[in-house]
């Protein structure tokens, strides 16, 4: 089975010249979890997730969990916002690096680069 059998068709990606606020409005207008990054040629620079938008608004408590699939509800914390200067800092200040995989990758050799990574793998295209 190939790993091109079973991803996104659609990738939504953004500018490296974009701002945390632009990456954050495309994440909840598109209801997805991971961001590519990529340059002015299209090419990959790395990816920005929920993870590291949601820091922003709970710094210290993200680094207390490693999991926050079980936590429903973070209770008087959701009332606080970020500073506009917070969120209008250029998207790089949250990028990090992506793990590759080629669209004729099986699945298993995808999922090992996953694990191995301890993040979301970006597929590339040939």
């Amino acid at each position: 089975m190939l790993i091109r059998d079973y991803m996104k068709a659609n990738v939504v990606s953004i500018q490296d010249t974009a701002t945390i606020r632009e990456a954050a409005a495309q994440v909840v207008e598109n209801h997805i979890g991971l961001l590519p990054v990529v340059d002015k040629a299209g090419r990959l620079i790395g990816v920005v997730g929920l993870r590291e938008l949601l820091t922003l608004e709970l710094p210290d408590f993200f680094e207390l969990l490693p999991e926050l699939d079980f936590v429903h509800d973070f209770g008087a914390v959701e009332t606080t916002r970020p500073t506009s200067a917070q969120i209008d800092r250029p998207i790089t200040t949250l990028v990090r690096p992506a793990t590759l995989v080629v669209e004729t990758d099986g699945l298993l050799k995808a999922y090992a680069l996953m694990l191995k990574a301890g993040r979301d793998i970006i597929l590339k295209q040939v």
